[in-house]
């Protein structure tokens, strides 16, 4: 049996976007969700996660502050275009708020300032070019929310 909604999007401890505010909802709401997180991912869990990702109702990706989230965000474009074309809902939140800080304890090298510089443009990058694509993509299932309590709004409007 499908899911109602799938859990994509960023992986963090200290801010479990997931337990704290979406499992809640979905819980009170009495929606079947799919939570890809696990102690240790392997390639073995791509095909689980994208089959659960194609079968639900609803696709939620969250890209807070906590991380690059680069595999994420790469993914995300696909699971817009896939949901589209699938008629399911598809909300995106992505936080622009996210500075990559590397520490400058490891940044002793010539070579490691460079590096530091392109990973810094990477991760600010991609989650600007990932928005302003989602933003222009005229795609109709796609719901871009710019809060987490909209994510959660968006959830209430749906299943409510």
């Amino acid at each position: 049996m499908a899911v109602q909604v799938a859990l994509f999007g960023a992986v963090s401890a200290e801010k479990d976007w997931r337990n704290n505010q979406v499992i809640p909802l979905l819980k009170k709401l009495n929606v079947t969700y799919f939570n890809p997180v696990v102690d240790n991912w392997t390639p073995e869990r791509a095909p689980i996660e994208a089959q659960a990702m194609a079968d639900a109702e609803t696709i939620i990706m969250v890209f807070d502050n906590s991380s690059p989230a680069f595999t994420g965000l790469a993914e995300a474009g696909w699971a817009a275009l896939g949901a589209s074309q699938r008629g399911q809902n598809f909300i995106l939140y992505i936080d622009m708020s996210y500075k990559l800080n590397i520490p400058e304890s490891i940044i002793t090298t010539d070579l490691a300032v460079e590096w530091s510089g392109y990973f810094k443009h990477w991760a600010s990058s991609v989650r600007e070019l990932t928005y302003r694509h989602a933003q222009e993509s005229g795609l109709e299932t796609l719901h871009l929310c710019d809060t987490m309590d909209k994510v959660c709004d968006k959830l209430k409007e749906i299943y409510g």
